[in-house]
């Protein structure tokens, strides 16, 4: 995955990573990622089924969904059904100028956390402690709850568990490699979206979508584009 994101960086074209938005103007799909890359949660813990992850992405301006489907990739890459070079595949619109039909990430996690601007010397922001404390306090009752019903499910887990163990122990002639395979472990299977073939299907070779070219066109027959041809001529007549 980490090699995956190394390929998302510079100014590209984004449209097979992402939901295209022409109904409502936007026609060019050249945005620049300036760092994208996997990280853990805790440095210590990477190797458990429940060690946590996450993309952290930078950039000057993102699409309609370009991070949930850059996300829905990575996590095929993740999943070992898909190579990293898939997504130079993605992002070569010349070579792959429709974009192929597949589940973009859960948006639960999505998380805008940062923001940067312009600030001339001498400006600083300005917080208010009252105010801050009030932000903390709240986070804090949420950390709370949600780690209540972690350490809940947690329990009930390692029970479950515990007994489906005890059912493979029972399979005497099952080798460890079947014994390894029939582990339970989708934790991150809620992560995409939409129905999960039982076959699975590389994504160059799936159907695909309409290009942008033929998206275009189907909105101007619609007249919800303006084409930008006839706006030119109107101008110079007048």
């Amino acid at each position: 995955m980490k090699e995956a994101c190394s390929y998302l960086t510079g100014s590209n074209d984004y449209r097979n990573l992402c939901k295209m938005d022409v109904g409502n103007g936007v026609v060019e799909f050249v945005r620049e990622i300036i760092s994208a890359d996997i990280l853990p949660v805790n440095p210590s813990d990477v190797d458990s089924a429940t060690s946590m992850f996450y993309l952290q992405i930078e950039g000057n301006a993102f699409l309609w969904h370009q991070i949930r489907c850059i996300m829905g990739v990575l996590l095929l890459v993740g999943q070992g059904k898909e190579t990293p070079g898939v997504i130079r595949e993605l992002l070569d619109v010349e070579k792959n100028p429709r974009k192929p039909q597949y589940n973009m990430a859960l948006d639960l996690p999505l998380n805008l956390f940062h923001c940067s601007y312009d600030i001339t010397e001498g400006q600083s922001w300005r917080c208010s402690k009252q105010g801050l404390a009030e932000v903390l306090g709240h986070l804090q009752s949420e950390w709370t709850m949600h780690s209540i019903k972690t350490t809940m499910i947690k329990e009930v887990i390692n029970e479950i568990e515990s007994l489906y163990s005890k059912c493979e122990s029972e399979t005497a002639n099952t080798d460890s490699q079947e014994r390894e395979e029939d582990r339970v472990i989708t934790y991150a299977d809620c992560l995409l979206q939409g129905v999960r073939a039982k076959v699975y299907k590389p994504l160059l070779k799936r159907d695909t979508c309409s290009s942008l070219e033929e998206r275009i066109e189907h909105y101007k027959k619609r007249r919800k584009l303006a084409d930008p041809n006839k706006e030119a001529e109107e101008k110079m007549e007048l």
